[in-house]
């Protein structure tokens, strides 16, 4: 996947899981739109005559409603184009998921934030096969992970100094310098990675179900 198509992907899903139905009404909800017709003007019998024999019932005034001039149509057209990301989406595991939602929905859902954290955490875990690291560098690089997730899902608008990384693991500069910055590349690299083999998986799985429709 090129760059090119890359971007053109992950708007797609931003799009996609925007928040735009308020624009449109429901079906049901189109017709409180509509151009309500007071009908007291014509007043009502209260004698009916209903096979052959005549009744007696008090009126019942109601309002009818005609198609407006204004009337919002149920659905707007770029909601009903997304619908196919949308249902490419739906089709991802739970980690997978969570990703997706987290990161272009900006869904706050706890159990998101467990599975990617344990996910991107057992492969980070791969890069420190062979290496000699102390229980405590293992356990403060496990505090890195999830501020990883953070500064990619905002676009590294909100991208962390090396000054702050070390204050928030609570070691000096020279220590973070030291110890824990190729780490931290290394987090971030697979992070990027992670986010690129879901957005592809999106795009083959929307393929794929737009074969299967022809």
């Amino acid at each position: 996947m090129n760059l090119q198509h890359l971007e053109y992907v992950r708007s797609c899903v931003s799009l996609a899981l925007a928040n735009i139905v308020g624009a449109t009404k429901g079906q049901l909800d189109a017709f409180q739109g509509a151009a309500l017709v007071n009908t007291s003007r014509y007043p009502r019998k209260s004698v009916r005559e209903v096979g052959g024999q005549v009744r007696i019932a008090d009126p019942v005034k109601c309002a009818e409603t005609r198609g407006g001039k204004d009337v919002r149509p149920p659905i707007e057209d770029i909601v009903f184009c997304l619908s196919s990301w949308r249902r490419a989406i739906s089709t991802l595991d739970g980690h997978q998921l969570g990703w997706i939602r987290y990161c272009y929905a900006h869904d706050l859902n706890y159990d998101y934030q467990i599975l990617i954290t344990k996910n991107v955490w057992e492969e980070f875990k791969k890069t420190l096969v062979g290496k000699r690291i102390t229980k405590k560098v293992t356990a403060r690089l496990a505090n890195l992970v999830w501020l990883a997730v953070q500064q990619h899902a905002y676009n590294d608008r909100s991208a962390y100094s090396q000054k702050e990384l070390s204050e928030l693991l609570g070691v000096k500069s020279s220590t973070w310098s030291e110890v824990y910055q190729q780490h931290w590349h290394n987090l971030t690299k697979i992070i990027v990675f992670y986010d690129l083999s879901i957005l592809a998986l999106i795009d083959k799985k929307r393929g794929v179900m737009h074969e299967y429709k022809e």
